[in-house]
C-alpha cells in the first residue's frame, strides 16, 4: 500500500474521531508538527537547546493567529483590510493587529495565550499567572522600534524570514490535519505547550513563558507579505 492511500486511510480515521473530539486534529497535529521542530533543533548529542525551540515554537504559535484570519477572510471573500487593521510606522515597517487577531491570540478559550497559560499552570500550580494586558502592552510599545529585538537577540527582519519560512515547510503538513482554518492557531499552540513543557526542565517555567509571551504577541503582528 503507497503512502497516499495511508494517508487517506490515517485521515479517515481522524475525521471519524471529530464526532467525539472535535480537536483530535489539532491535537494529533501539534504532536506531528513539534516533533519535525524538535527533531530539527534537537543536538546530536540529544541535549535540548531551549532558546531555538521555544523562538520557533512561539513565532509559528504568533504567525498562525494571523495568518488564520487572513485564510478564513479569502475563504469568506472578504477583504483583509476589513478583517485586519494594518499599522503603518514612519521607518516604513508595517504590523497587522484587531479583533480577529486577538481572537486566536488571546481572547477564546483555545486562544494561543489561553493555551500557554494553562500548561504553566499545570508545570507551576503554585505560580501566579502574570498580566497578559502588561504583555501586550509592551508588545505594542515596541512596534516601529528599530532598536527593539526579540529577547535581546533577534531583529524583526531576521524573525519574519525565520518564521516564514518554517511556515512554508510546516503550513501544508498542518492544514491536512485541520477541519477548518480556525484550527490552525489551536494546533500550533499545542505545539507550544509542548515546546514550554520540555524548555521547564531546563529553565525556569516562568522565564519559558515570558520567552514565549514576548515572541508570540510580537510575530502574530508582523508583515509577512512578499
Amino acid at each position: 500500500m503507497n503512502q497516499k492511500k495511508l494517508d487517506e486511510i490515517f485521515f479517515a480515521q481522524i475525521e471519524k474521531q471529530r464526532e467525539k473530539n472535535p480537536l483530535i486534529g489539532a491535537q494529533l497535529g501539534a504532536k506531528e508538527i513539534y516533533h519535525q521542530i524538535f527533531e530539527a533543533i534537537r543536538e546530536p548529542d540529544g541535549r535540548l537547546n531551549v532558546n531555538p525551540l521555544l523562538l520557533a515554537c512561539s513565532g509559528l504559535a504568533g504567525m498562525s493567529c494571523q495568518m488564520a484570519v487572513r485564510e478564513i477572510a479569502e475563504q469568506k471573500e472578504i477583504p483583509v483590510k476589513s478583517a485586519l487593521i494594518e499599522i503603518g510606522c514612519q521607518n516604513g515597517t508595517r504590523y497587522y493587529m484587531g479583533d480577529n487577531l486577538n481572537y486566536f491570540l488571546l481572547e477564546n478559550q483555545y486562544s494561543v495565550w489561553s493555551l500557554a497559560a494553562g500548561i504553566y499552570h499545570h508545570i507551576a500550580p503554585d505560580a501566579k499567572i502574570p498580566d497578559i494586558h502588561q504583555y501586550a502592552a509592551d508588545c505594542v510599545s515596541h512596534l516601529g522600534d528599530e532598536n527593539y529585538k526579540i529577547w535581546g537577540e533577534f531583529e524583526e527582519k531576521d524573525l519574519i524570514l525565520s518564521n516564514r519560512s518554517l511556515w512554508e515547510k510546516l503550513y501544508p503538513t498542518a492544514k491536512k490535519f485541520c477541519k477548518t482554518f480556525n484550527e490552525l492557531p489551536i494546533l500550533f499552540g499545542l505545539a507550544l505547550q509542548f515546546a514550554i513543557q520540555d524548555s521547564a526542565k531546563v529553565i525556569e517555567p516562568e522565564k519559558c513563558l515570558t520567552m514565549v509571551l514576548e515572541n508570540a504577541l510580537f510575530t502574530a503582528k508582523l508583515d509577512y507579505q512578499i
